[in-house]
């Protein structure tokens, strides 16, 4: 078993994460499970949801 830890601004999709175990078993020929628990700070609107980064780069443009 392996360990790591991931940071990223966005949330991948399951297919990103299916195509990196499935890369990764081919290359090591093994199978291969990936769990990525994804901790991002999201802005939540009546409209939309976005990253926090997003969300201060716009308030920083507005000034």
């Amino acid at each position: 078993m392996v360990r790591a830890d991931v940071v990223d601004p966005r949330v991948p999709a399951p297919g990103e994460i299916l195509g990196v175990e499935q890369g990764t078993a081919k290359a090591i020929g093994e199978p291969v499970e990936l769990t990525m628990r994804a901790g991002t700070e999201v802005v939540v609107t009546g409209t939309e949801y976005g990253p926090v980064e997003q969300s201060r780069a716009q308030e920083a443009g507005d000034r």
